[in-house]
């Protein structure tokens, strides 16, 4: 077969025009389920987002996100876990303009 003549998918008529809003695809309900509980309730350790989400590896899904746009912080911060061994757990939070993509995109799925 001779590959010269095939085209790459990138490469297809109107795909360097069409401007695709990453965050207006997302269709993940771990996504939504993540950005709604961090909406409603601010700063939500990993190991809460990975019981809301629905998941064991909330950072799998803060790498996901980050690559549709959104920043959430994470926060780490120091404790003693209850074998008395000083930790530092992560935090997340939306940022501000999380806040606002995470308002429209939980409006437009609802």
């Amino acid at each position: 077969m001779n590959t010269s003549s095939v085209e790459p998918l990138h490469c297809l008529k109107g795909a360097a025009e069409a401007e695709i809003n990453p965050v207006s695809t997302m269709k993940s309900p771990r996504h939504l389920r993540a950005l709604g509980a961090l909406l409603n309730r601010g700063l939500l350790s990993r190991e809460e987002l990975d019981r809301i989400a629905g998941c064991s590896n909330f950072p799998g899904i803060v790498f996901s996100l980050r690559g549709k746009g959104f920043d959430l912080p994470c926060e780490r911060e120091t404790l003693v876990d209850r074998d008395g061994r000083t930790c530092r757990p992560g935090f997340y939070r939306l940022s501000p303009t999380d806040r606002t993509k995470a308002r429209e995109l939980l409006k437009g799925s609802a």
